[in-house]
């Protein structure tokens, strides 16, 4: 789909505007008191496209009928939630089914993207700002949040590479391919994580920007070493708790979630609820690769998903059954937002090689901690095409009644505390969906 001059024009002006503000600006301008040090969240990002008739949005009732939906999807069940009549779950989330029933659950739908191509649509479902270029990296909402609050460690990130922007400087996070990396990284100064180009060498990286201060480079590097000096003297603090030891994946957590292999997507899930269990921090990102199925979409797009949402009726079990040591009487998840998404959906018809291709909406789901339960919002034609949402209710999309990822970002960032940052984000919100 396309996008008019003007439109560009105007993204384009608002994202410069947003970029020149350095983020150390924004964050002195944060009300940290705002923001609840006690509320979690974990963002788990699917990279590649996730296939939303196999998720949120199935192909049912005339969508089953479209000339537009391959005849594959009419052969895959969908399935509704035990009291919540609203959540229409797809085949691909099956195994999700008895855990939505526990969990304020909301589901969002029709959320036009405007891009395609993979490193673009991820920064803008990420940040929320459509930046229109490859040069700008914008941070993604936990690094947001964790640059903004102050905390340490920032935020974590497990699975592959996200948007980080400035934020990789004034508030570094923590990072590892797999929970057994980060674990790893936790465990001592002294392992091999330090010789591992896999992650990003916390004790290198002081190196590198001590040595521009010294060379005063600029003010922008010297203020980003506080951040760093900071960090240096608080990872000590992170070894001698041991904290690492509780990020260990033992024979039992692998068994719950079914993971076969320490170094291996599979990983990722379990070790976000033991980051969150251990309190290493509030913000918490994951990356699970694997969805971008081009080709021999159903035989590798369907095990993916509900592999992923087995491991996700596990975490909220998990969650829901371990104490939250800052607010002793409630649960983990009573005290957590969960965000799943990716950065567009799959095409509804098969290509020459059976796959799917990239498609301009997306779809999320919401849940825990201020959701408004039994929720869908947004919506997608016949035609799989993304609808405008005007007072609750479907409309024509046009720039004035589209949902995009600025509003879904800057409504998650207000919801958590972040005013300002929500703000520079977008004036929008989702009405309805968190509160």
């Amino acid at each position: 789909m396309k996008i008019t001059r003007r439109e560009l024009l105007q993204k384009t002006l608002k994202a410069l505007t947003w970029s020149q503000l350095p983020l150390s600006s924004l964050m002195l301008a944060e009300n940290s008191l705002t923001a609840d040090p006690k509320h979690r969240f974990l963002h788990i990002f699917l990279r590649g496209g996730w296939d939303s008739a196999l998720a949120t949005d199935p192909a049912i009732g005339s969508k089953a009928s479209s000339a537009v939906y391959n005849s594959a999807y009419q052969g895959l069940n969908s399935f509704t939630v035990s009291a919540k009549n609203n959540l229409i779950g797809g085949w691909g989330l099956e195994p999700l089914r008895q855990a939505l029933a526990s969990v304020p659950t909301a589901f969002v739908n029709g959320l036009f993207t405007e891009v395609t191509a993979h490193e673009l649509a991820q920064n803008y479902m990420y940040s929320g700002v459509l930046s229109l270029s490859r040069s700008r990296e914008y941070a993604s909402l936990a690094a947001l949040m964790g640059a903004a609050s102050g905390t340490f460690p920032a935020h974590v990130v497990l699975g592959g590479p996200i948007p980080l922007g400035d934020s990789k400087l004034t508030h570094p996070p923590l990072q590892a391919q797999s929970g057994s990396g980060l674990s790893d990284m936790l465990r001592g100064p002294y392992n091999e994580w330090v010789k591992t180009s896999t992650f990003e060498p916390v004790h290198q990286l002081i190196k590198e920007l001590d040595a521009l201060q010294k060379t005063q480079q600029n003010t922008q590097a010297q203020a980003a070493m506080s951040g760093w000096e900071s960090a240096a003297g608080q990872l000590d603090q992170l070894y001698a708790s041991g904290v690492g030891q509780k990020l260990i994946l033992d024979p039992a957590i692998k068994s719950r979630y079914g993971v076969t292999e320490d170094w291996s997507a599979e990983t990722l899930i379990p070790s976000a609820f033991l980051t969150l269990a251990a309190g290493l921090s509030p913000y918490v990102t994951l990356s699970i690769d694997g969805f971008d199925t081009h080709s021999n979409h159903f035989a590798q797009h369907v095990p993916l998903m509900r592999q992923v949402a087995a491991q996700l009726a596990t975490l909220i079990s998990d969650l829901l059954a371990t104490e939250d040591g800052l607010q002793p009487g409630s649960s983990l998840m009573d005290n957590t937002t969960i965000l799943i998404n990716s950065e567009f959906v799959r095409t509804p018809g098969l290509n020459a090689g059976s796959g799917t291709d990239h498609w301009p909406s997306a779809s999320a789901i919401l849940l825990g901690k201020g959701v408004q339960d039994n929720t869908v919002i947004g919506r997608t034609d016949d035609n799989a095409q993304a609808l405008g949402w005007v007072n609750g209710a479907p409309a024509p999309r046009t720039t004035e009644t589209q949902i995009t990822p600025e509003h879904l970002v800057a409504t998650l960032l207000d919801h958590m505390g972040f005013t300002v940052l929500a703000n520079q984000i977008s004036g929008g919100r989702i009405l309805g969906l968190l509160g």
